[in-house]
C-alpha cells in the first residue's frame, strides 16, 4: 500500500472538488434517454417454479424499478414542466409507496400538491395520493373515508381528467356497502358516462347481476377458425378463463388448468379460454398460437384483440387476471368469481346435471 503526504492529499482532494466543480450539469434528454434504456428482465416462464430464479428475477426487476426511480427524482429536480415527469414520477411513487422509503413519497406528493406546478404534475401527484389512500385502507391503517376524501380532492380538483372516473370506479370496488358502492356508481355512470371507467363499471354491474342468467357468448376460435358457441354446448359445464400470454399468474396456472381438464373432459366439462393479449399488430395473436401451440391447450381460445380494452371482457368488467367463470349446463352464469375453487365448483353441476337428468321412479 503506497502512503502520501498529507499535502500531496489535500491537492489531490481539491484536484477532485474543482474537477466536479466544472463537471457539466446532466440535461433532461440524458436523464430521458438513461431512464427509458432501463430494461426489466427478461422473465423465462419455463422456470417460474423455480423459487430460486423467481427471487434473483425479482431483485433484478426491483433493481431497475429503483433505478428509474432515481432517474425520475434527477428529472424533477432539474425540470418540473418536462412532458415525460408526470409519467415518471408516478411510476417512482408506485414503486416506492410500499417499500422503507414510503414517507419520503408521502412527503414528495403532499409538497407537489401543496407547492402546484405544471397541470399534468399535480394530476399525477393527486392521483398517486388516492393510490396511497386505497393501500392504506387495504393494509387496514385507512379507513373508506380517508380514501374518499382522497378522491374528491381529484375530481373537484380536475374534473375533466381522465383519473377522476378513474379513481371514482375504484373506490366503488373498495365499498363494502352495497348502497355506497351503488351511489358511487351511480355519480361515476352520471358524471362521466363515456369514459373507459364507466364501461368497466357497466361491466361490474353486469357482473354481478348476471348469475343465474344466460351467458352468451360466440366466437371464432383463433387456432382452428371454427365457430364456437355457449348455445352449441348445452349440456357441458363450462369454465371461461380470461388470461393472457403476458400474464405471469395465468401462465403459473396453465399446467394446473391442463390437469383439470384432462380429468374432466370426458365427463361434460369444457373450458374456453379468452385472450387480453395485445393487438395483431402488437404481436398478440401470434403470441396465442405459439403458446397454444407450445402448451398443446387442447380448448377454444377467443382472441379479442384489444388488449384491456377488448370488448367481451370489458362487458363483463374484467380489469384483472386471470378470471374464471362458470356457466352451468343450462347455458346460465353460475361463478364469476371461480378462480381457485374450480374443484369444489365443477362436480357439484355435474352432479346436479346428473341428477336432473336421471327418470323419476
Amino acid at each position: 500500500m503506497k502512503c502520501f503526504a498529507a499535502s500531496t492529499v489535500a491537492i489531490i482532494a481539491l484536484a477532485m472538488a474543482s474537477t466536479t466543480a466544472l463537471a457539466t450539469p446532466r440535461t433532461a434528454e440524458e436523464i430521458v434517454g438513461d431512464y427509458q434504456a432501463v430494461a426489466n428482465p427478461q422473465l423465462d416462464r419455463s422456470k417460474t417454479e423455480d423459487q430460486a430464479y423467481v427471487k434473483q428475477y425479482m431483485s433484478e426487476r426491483q433493481a431497475a424499478e429503483l433505478k428509474r426511480a432515481a432517474l425520475a427524482k434527477e428529472l424533477f429536480e432539474l425540470d418540473k414542466g418536462h412532458a415525460m415527469l408526470p409519467a415518471q414520477m408516478t411510476a417512482r411513487w408506485r414503486v416506492m409507496a410500499t417499500g422503507p422509503d414510503s414517507a419520503t413519497v408521502k412527503d414528495e406528493i403532499a409538497a407537489v400538491i401543496k407547492v402546484g406546478g405544471p397541470e399534468p404534475l399535480v394530476v399525477a401527484a393527486r392521483s398517486a395520493n388516492t393510490m396511497l389512500a386505497f393501500r392504506r385502507m387495504q393494509a387496514g391503517r385507512g379507513t373508506f373515508d380517508d380514501a374518499n376524501a382522497a378522491v374528491e380532492e381529484l375530481v373537484a380538483n380536475h374534473p375533466k381528467d381522465p383519473q377522476s372516473p378513474a379513481a371514482l370506479a375504484q373506490l366503488a370496488s373498495m365499498a363494502d356497502d352495497a348502497t355506497v358502492r351503488g351511489a358511487v356508481e351511480a355519480r361515476l355512470l352520471a358524471e362521466y358516462p363515456d369514459s373507459r371507467a364507466a364501461k368497466f363499471v357497466k361491466g361490474d354491474i353486469r357482473r354481478r347481476d348476471g348469475v343465474g342468467k344466460p351467458f352468451e357468448l360466440s366466437f371464432t376460435e383463433a387456432i382452428t377458425g371454427q365457430n364456437v358457441s355457449i348455445e352449441s354446448l348445452k349440456g357441458k359445464v363450462v369454465v371461461i378463463d380470461f388470461w393472457a400470454t403476458w400474464c405471469g399468474p395465468c401462465v403459473a396456472e396453465m399446467p394446473k388448468l391442463k390437469s383439470l381438464y384432462a380429468d374432466w373432459k370426458d365427463k361434460g366439462v369444457e373450458f374456453i379460454g379468452v385472450s387480453l393479449d395485445q393487438p395483431e399488430d402488437k404481436g398478440g395473436l401470434t403470441a396465442l398460437k405459439a403458446y397454444v401451440t407450445k402448451e398443446s391447450l387442447a380448448w377454444p381460445q377467443y382472441y379479442q384483440g384489444n388488449f384491456w380494452d377488448s370488448d367481451f371482457s370489458v362487458s363483463w368488467g374484467v380489469n384483472s387476471i386471470p378470471a374464471v367463470f362458470v356457466v352451468d349446463a343450462d347455458g346460465n352464469l353460475h361463478s364469476t368469481d371461480a378462480r381457485g375453487k374450480l374443484e369444489e365448483i365443477v362436480p357439484a353441476l355435474l352432479a346436479r346435471r346428473d341428477a336432473a337428468a336421471k327418470p323419476a321412479n
